[in-house]
């Protein structure tokens, strides 16, 4: 019962993280309470604290996904954030078909997946220089300078070699 509880602590906390766009840190905790899904399935003895606990796992492994997936696209990587989702529908309905019934049927975390993967779908993949800009951004916003520096120089060679081409 006692890990039930904080298990629901860092629920709440990845939920409001993940409202903020924190998504590193909604991989974090999505992450160890997946963990503690695990431990709770492989030691537990009450097939009611494992079925309470295991019937949140669909929508972990959605948010872990979904938040996976957020981070590969503001790096331009399109096709990657739609294997990720994929393959988390793919892993939610294995859960589900192995439960042998302890779990409810994932039918929200799937088809709130298959939305997400629809929308990334119709979503042009930004330009070079959009996605340079991107990274520049999360460089700067990670204090990570030196990175910065490289994406800004990238930048300006993108901008010289098209002004030249222009010519």
């Amino acid at each position: 019962m006692e890990l039930q509880q904080e298990a629901l602590q860092y629920y709440h906390r990845y939920i409001c993280l993940y409202e903020l766009n924190e998504y590193d840190l909604v991989i974090r905790d999505t992450s160890r309470n997946l963990s503690l899904c695990d431990f709770i399935g492989e030691f537990a003895n009450d097939d009611a604290d494992i079925s309470n606990l295991l019937n949140l796992k669909p929508q972990m492994l959605m948010m872990y996904a979904h938040s996976e997936a957020m981070i590969l696209l503001q790096i331009g990587k399109k096709e990657e954030a739609i294997e990720v989702l994929t393959d988390c529908l793919e892993e939610i309905q294995e859960l589900f078909d192995e439960s042998d019934g302890i779990i409810d049927e994932p039918i929200n975390e799937k088809r709130a997946l298959e939305k997400i993967i629809r929308e990334i779908h119709l979503t042009p993949s930004p330009s070079r220089e959009e996605n340079l800009k991107i990274q520049l951004a999360l460089a700067v916003e990670k204090e990570d300078y030196e990175q910065a520096a490289v994406y800004r120089d990238l930048l300006k060679d993108l901008h010289s070699n098209t002004s030249a081409s222009d010519s």
